[in-house]
């Protein structure tokens, strides 16, 4: 199967939606909860006692979800924080209190990528991107540690053409952070990841800037990264494998962000300028 028959069998099995709700947020802290609380112990579950795994940075973020249509099991989520878009949102990223030490602040190049630089209502963060582990497996690997995949009823032959697709959701995510960051306007765009994370979307065309020492996080090693808003978007719409994968979260998301921003104190409407770009043709 190549890439773009790929894609098109992702865009049947999975569906993106904006978490604009009490209800629907609550389901991604869950699934946040099982990756970084359970699986990998990256946060204390006694910190978190219903099950959600949740924080400040929370409040005035906007939720993406991924779900997985034919057994309706959210795959996989992410989170970008807004300082300052309502009065009560933080005034300041998630980086800027935890990671602020490691940033190359007396580095000439990367002086004017510092976000304590920039106006707070020009940058964001990514964050919180989980996906469940049940979606991380591979082809032929039916048996995961958790158990059998016995939640995907289906015949051999349909669950292998689901278990092909698995290995976009990453991709997927990263695609539709893209849409959404486009639609947001913040022309700048941070995330703390791993350096290999980093190579890894630098191989499909994404390629983000580091700007601060990598740094130790619950025994992984971790770094600030920075892409501009225009650059991440072309690089994205470049990919042949992510163009499809964004076309797919435009045409999705566009609705549920639409709402969600209007439901938001003296917040605009998504724009169709700046950053913004579409994969549909005139």
């Amino acid at each position: 199967m190549d890439r773009n028959q790929l894609s098109k069998a992702f865009a049947g099995y999975f569906e993106y939606s904006v978490a604009h709700n009490a209800e629907a947020r609550a389901e991604s802290y869950r699934l946040r909860y099982d990756v970084y609380c359970t699986e990998f112990g990256y946060e204390d579950p006694s910190d978190h006692p219903n099950h959600q795994e949740r924080d400040a940075f929370d409040e005035g973020a906007l939720i993406c979800t991924l779900r997985h249509t034919h057994t309706n099991r959210l795959a996989g989520c992410f989170r970008i924080i807004l300082p300052r878009i309502t009065d009560s949102a933080p005034r300041v990223l998630q980086l800027e209190e935890d990671c602020a030490e490691t940033l190359y602040a007396h580095d000439q190049k990367t002086q004017n990528r510092d976000p304590r630089r920039l106006s707070r209502l020009s940058i964001c963060e990514v964050s919180r991107l989980a996906i469940h582990s049940d979606f991380r497996r591979r082809l032929g690997e039916h048996q995961t540690r958790l158990g059998a995949l016995e939640w995907l009823d289906l015949s051999d032959q349909e669950r292998d053409a689901h278990l092909r697709t698995f290995p976009l959701l990453g991709s997927s995510l990263f695609s539709a952070v893209a849409y959404t960051c486009s639609q947001l306007g913040r022309d700048h765009i941070y995330a703390v990841m791993e350096p290999r994370l980093a190579r890894l979307l630098t191989r499909e065309g994404i390629r983000f800037e580091q700007i601060g020492a990598v740094m130790d996080y619950h025994g992984e090693e971790r770094a600030v990264y920075y892409n501009s808003l225009e650059k991440f978007v072309v690089e994205t719409i470049a990919s042949p494998l992510l163009r499809p994968l964004y076309q797919m979260a435009q045409d999705q998301l566009a609705p549920g962000l639409g709402a969600w921003l209007k439901q938001l104190p003296n917040t605009p409407s998504p724009h169709s300028g700046g950053g913004s770009q579409s994969t549909k043709d005139p």
